[in-house]
């Protein structure tokens, strides 16, 4: 197994309709209204946000979108999807990599709003819970 980290366009668009299939089933099982792959798409394009793959042999087995959060302190990476086949199995491998790309790009937390499931997944490799996520939808009377 390999990861590539999509930098640049031409990447992006060969790449996508495998970042696609791997990340619209959190779209549309995850995701509360944030975003439609097209979004990612578009933020990759616009260089505001970015994609990793990892390949089994020539095959696509997971994909991840992130993007960069600037705090004053320090700077973050933000999962804002991951998905794929055999994401367990992935997981340690890929974190490794992932986490070596993003020091190099001078992050020092990896965060993720997700569902609870993913939370699981991402607490075997190291992540622990910091903060909890509430919502209130804003709608005129």
């Amino acid at each position: 197994m390999r990861a590539l980290f999509l930098t640049e366009p031409e990447m992006i668009q060969s790449y996508w309709p495998d970042v696609e299939r791997c990340i619209q089933p959190v779209v549309d099982q995850a995701a509360r209204g944030e975003f439609l792959t097209e979004d990612i798409k578009r933020l990759c394009d616009e260089r505001r946000a970015y994609c990793a793959v990892v390949m089994d042999g020539e095959k696509v087995i997971m994909a991840v979108a992130f993007e960069f959060v600037f705090y004053p302190r320090m700077t973050a990476c933000n999962i804002m999807a991951l998905g794929g086949e055999r994401l367990n199995e992935v997981a340690n491998t890929f974190f490794i990599t992932f986490k070596t790309w993003l020091y190099g790009m001078g992050v020092t937390v990896i965060e993720a709003s997700c569902s609870s499931a993913m939370s699981r997944l991402l607490k075997l490799i190291g992540f622990e819970k910091t903060y909890e996520v509430v919502r209130y939808e804003v709608r005129l009377p």
